[in-house]
């Protein structure tokens, strides 16, 4: 997908007004709305659809909770549709398809990635405060707990070396 952006995506940004933002809204490809990547709540989501729709504002006020989410569900899945005779070109689609293709594949990865190597130190220290423990007084117990994470570390490292030689390289 990146191969395939890369003629629009030139360093002088020559076809950026082929990319339309209200893709995001009105696409029949893309059903973004049941994402929940938004850093808000539910009443801030729904008091930001009022203030850009004040028509329905006060209809919505009159409805309860449960009606409100209901009401919104219908519009966001009707939008595409309303709206479906709006062409977007190649590139627009290309490009919001290829954002949704990294976010749902490399950039959870990443954060998978990132989420091993705090594991593995997390295990790293706990192993050393073991062994710490072992050396003041030693248990069959305790040997049996350095085993168990000194395998588990090992499994992690080849989990990571797997990461780094996928991804990173």
């Amino acid at each position: 997908m990146l191969r395939l952006c890369e003629p629009f995506l030139d360093a002088n940004l020559t076809k950026r007004d082929k990319i339309d933002a209200k893709y995001v809204h009105h696409s029949n490809r893309l059903k973004l709305s049941g994402l929940t990547a938004l850093h808000a709540s539910s009443e801030e989501v729904t008091e930001w659809l009022d203030s850009k729709n004040p028509a329905k504002a006060g209809e919505m006020n009159q409805c309860n909770d449960g009606e409100k989410r209901l009401k919104q569900s219908q519009e966001a899945s009707s939008s595409g549709s309303n709206n479906a005779s709006a062409k977007y070109s190649f590139i627009c689609e290309c490009f919001f398809m290829t954002a949704r293709v990294l976010n749902l594949g490399l950039l959870k990865a990443f954060s998978d990635f990132k989420h091993l190597v705090q594991d593995i130190s997390r295990s790293e220290d706990t192993l050393a405060t073991l062994k710490n423990m072992q050396g003041q007084s030693p248990s069959p117990q305790l040997e049996l707990d350095i085993t168990r994470l000194e395998k588990e570390l090992e499994l992690y490292s080849q989990e990571k070396l797997c990461y780094e030689a996928q991804i990173l390289r």
